[in-house]
């Protein structure tokens, strides 16, 4: 069975995965997780409801930092990939199933980067490119899949004997914002990130300011912005959002902590030990120690 008959022939199924979509960025997972497990139950054998249920923890574990969040997205991504593969043999003339096989395997570049791994990022790198090539060249209005493509040439540079293409990737990344009907959002967030990177500050926060309009309560954007002003050396600016962070994260204590250190930071900067003093005089030792201990070295300076 094809995808246009799962997806764009179901509104149903459709206007579920939207949802869930939307849901994730709103970081209630649990009833985003709910929604693609309609998904995955409504066809245990098309790859498009893992997909997005492994996106799901992806972004679960970007913002809680638990590591059984990260042993879960892996087990789920093997039995996706599986998936992903019998339907590409089964159906070799839909270019969905070489999006979403090349797909699962970016995800794992993402994570595996996210945590230094870089062996394993480069394994995944290949077939993930492979596969929305092949998408893209069996169908061009797959905008989703200019995601990964406009990563690929920003990136490419690092490899050996390759050349980057930034304004080449900027354009293909924009075409996913503006065209691709399941990646925006995701779209939006990488372009911002690489913008920061590019110190192309301001660009980065024209994206962000739509996405936390659309998004007022999402830890997930809003670190985008306080890091366009982090990294630009804009203290006070990235203070104040730092505040704002750690509002929103009273109920979720990795982004706590984590906004909790960027604040001291700069603070100290400041010379402002007092406020530095108050706001780690809380601070468990028992979750996520690596933070922890930064903090205290933080608020040991700020006793002198």
């Amino acid at each position: 069975m094809l995808i246009f008959e799962i997806i764009f022939l179901s509104q149903y199924i459709d206007s579920l995965i939207l949802e869930g979509i939307q849901i994730s960025y709103e970081e209630e997972f649990s009833k985003a997780e709910s929604i693609f497990n309609i998904v995955i139950n409504n066809d245990t054998l098309h790859p498009a409801g893992y997909f997005f249920k492994s996106a799901l923890y992806q972004l679960k574990y970007f913002d809680m930092g638990y590591d059984s969040i990260k042993e879960f997205f892996f087990n789920l991504q093997k039995k996706g990939i599986s998936v992903a593969k019998r339907y590409v043999e089964k159906n070799p003339d839909d270019p969905w199933g070489y999006f979403f096989l090349g797909g699962f395997h970016t995800l794992n570049v993402f994570l595996y980067g996210y945590n230094g791994d870089y062996i394993n990022a480069l394994k995944n790198l290949f077939p993930a490119l492979d596969n929305i090539n092949k998408s893209v060249k069996m169908d061009s209005t797959i905008y989703d899949a200019y995601l990964g493509l406009g990563g690929y040439d920003y990136f490419k540079g690092m490899l050996p004997f390759m050349g980057s293409e930034k304004e080449k990737a900027f354009k293909e990344i924009k075409i996913s914002i503006d065209k691709g009907k399941y990646t925006r959002f995701l779209s939006s967030s990488a372009l911002a990130n690489l913008y920061i990177r590019e110190k192309r500050y301001e660009d980065a926060r024209k994206i962000i300011k739509e996405l936390i309009r659309e998004f007022p309560g999402s830890r997930t954007f809003l670190w985008h912005y306080f890091n366009s002003f982090y990294y630009e050396g804009e203290i006070d600016s990235a203070i104040y959002y730092g505040y704002k962070l750690m509002e929103l994260s009273k109920d979720n204590y990795y982004c706590y902590i984590q906004s909790v250190y960027f604040i001291s930071e700069l603070l100290l900067k400041k010379g402002e030990k007092k406020k530095v003093r108050e706001i780690t005089e809380n601070i468990r030792d028992d979750l996520f120690p690596e933070w922890s201990k930064k903090i205290k070295i933080l608020r040991e300076k700020s006793f002198k």
